[in-house]
């Protein structure tokens, strides 16, 4: 299938949602026999992700660590760990409640076919939103990719199963909290996944249909597309989502780009710009309220081993370009998000905040006239690399951009022009013969200075030829001087 190529504009608006956690990222601090997940290991990760401005973690507390004797229930104090050095840095918590107890099933995977069992987790449910809300821990997902048949609703994923569990299960929950977010389905995508799995969209699709809509406060899913572009087909998806779901409020919690060495070989910058164009993606769309990377840190170190490098961190922990690409984008929009968006003819728009906008396309190159209401813009890369500054033309500046988003933020003044320059500085014309003035100019850094045509007003001093915009024409011998003037400065 042939795809068009299109901009995306994303302009912010001023409105704070400090409080609201768009920005997360799985962690699997609830796995805590693994080696790397240890103490020391999660308070470096959770260091490296209030650098970053990450605003939720999603993690699990597992049901069967938490009863392991039929009838008590007591929280792994690495669970309680983790969760309290999280929210000591203002990062709220995304807990995961799963999966079985082979105490009540034939293994931690099975699905949860009976009322007895629907009741021992709802139990198990109670005893950590009981011991959790209290400090602050207001989100609650019930299950992981229950439509997976293979690992996690063994044998036989069923939506109408699910839905009596999640009947039973918020009822337990709001008996102990009422203001906590109880959230549905959490989706694998399964696209083209036959029996035992439920394809995302159908499994979310047979859950309203059972009346799963009364039993949750907000509804999830997953999508990868690591193959694809990350606007390729997930409006569709989202909006495919919401003809079942209406005007719920959405979390989108996984997506993720592993940088193993084989196919789909997706390189660290390209890593770096597809992380940031989903999170801006989904940004445009206020329905989803977060967006959860998977996951903050490789989880191995086979190279070839797709599941080993889908991190924003290395396995060491260095951080990859994707981690200073989101902590830049982060930077930038955590206090402000566009209201509206719209598209005319493939170029997507959001309700304009005069002082930032973002511009990248789907593909390719293209250029750009964009509306920027100031005389000086700094244009900025991906992880914050200063690209150009601008000097516009009538408050607009005319862009090459590319498949990496760059920043365009308005200035109020730019660095001196220290090198203004023509292509060549000495001229030797013949008369009628005519010279354009094409002309470059950077800063002291050496930094470009894009300055548009109509900012600059032209002077010739001399009488040997006439200046008429920027195309002189020789008339007769003699020496003469053309001055740029750029708002005032000659």
């Amino acid at each position: 299938m042939k795809i068009k190529p299109y901009i995306i504009i994303l302009m912010l608006i001023g409105n704070l949602w400090a409080n609201s956690p768009f920005y997360s990222v799985q962690t699997h601090f609830g796995q805590f026999r693994r080696s790397d997940m240890d103490s020391l290991s999660v308070e470096e990760q959770l260091d490296l992700c209030t650098e970053a401005g990450i605003q939720m973690i999603r993690d699990e507390c597992l049901w069967s660590d938490v009863e392991t004797d039929s009838g008590i229930y007591v929280i792994p104090p690495e669970i309680d760990h983790y969760v309290n050095s999280a929210l000591s840095r203002g990062i709220d918590i995304y807990m995961i409640l799963n999966y079985n107890n082979s105490i009540y099933a034939p293994s931690n995977g099975s699905g949860i076919t009976t009322q007895a069992n629907r009741n021992a987790y709802a139990r198990y449910c109670q005893a950590v939103v009981g011991h959790f809300s209290p400090l602050g821990v207001k989100h609650y997902e019930i299950w992981n990719e229950p439509n997976h048949g293979v690992l996690f609703w063994t044998p036989q994923a069923n939506a109408n199963d699910y839905t009596d569990l999640l009947h039973t299960a918020y009822d337990s929950i709001k008996a102990i909290d009422s203001n906590v977010t109880v959230i549905g389905c959490a989706t694998s995508p399964a696209i083209g996944n036959p029996s035992p799995y439920i394809e995302g969209l159908d499994f979310i699709r047979d859950v309203y249909a059972a009346g799963g809509a009364l039993y949750m406060d907000a509804v999830s899913f997953h999508l990868y597309q690591i193959a694809y572009r990350p606007e390729h087909e997930f409006i569709s998806y989202v909006n495919n989502v919401k003809l079942f779901v209406g005007d719920k409020p959405i979390y989108f919690s996984e997506f993720g780009y592993p940088t193993h060495t084989t196919w789909p070989n997706i390189s660290l910058a390209k890593q770096a710009q597809y992380v940031t164009r989903m999170y801006l993606t989904c940004f445009m769309d206020p329905q989803i309220k977060s967006v959860m990377y998977y996951d903050l840190k490789n989880d191995g170190t086979v190279p070839e081993e797709p599941e080993h490098n889908f991190g924003l961190l290395g396995f060491d922990k260095t951080p990859k370009l994707a981690y200073t690409a989101l902590k830049e984008l982060i930077s930038k929009t955590a206090y402000s998000r566009p209201e509206t968006s719209s598209s005319v003819n493939d170029i997507y728009f959001a309700d304009i905040h005069d002082s930032l906008k973002i511009v990248w396309t789907y593909s390719g190159t293209k250029s750009l006239k964009l509306q920027v209401n100031a005389n000086y813009v700094r244009l900025e890369g991906l992880l914050g690399d200063t690209l150009a500054y601008c000097i516009t033309e009538n408050d607009t500046i005319k862009l090459t951009i590319n498949e990496s988003p760059q920043y365009c933020i308005t200035q109020t003044e730019i660095p001196i022009v220290d090198k203004f320059s023509f292509n060549d500085h000495d001229f030797l014309l013949y008369p009628n013969e005519t010279l354009k003035c094409i002309y470059s100019a950077k800063t002291e850094t050496g930094t470009p200075i894009i300055i548009s045509p109509s900012a600059i007003t032209w002077e010739f001093i001399g009488q040997t030829g006439e200046l008429k915009n920027d195309i002189f024409t020789a008339f007769s011998p003699g020496v003469g001087m053309i001055i740029a003037n750029i708002l005032g400065i000659k």
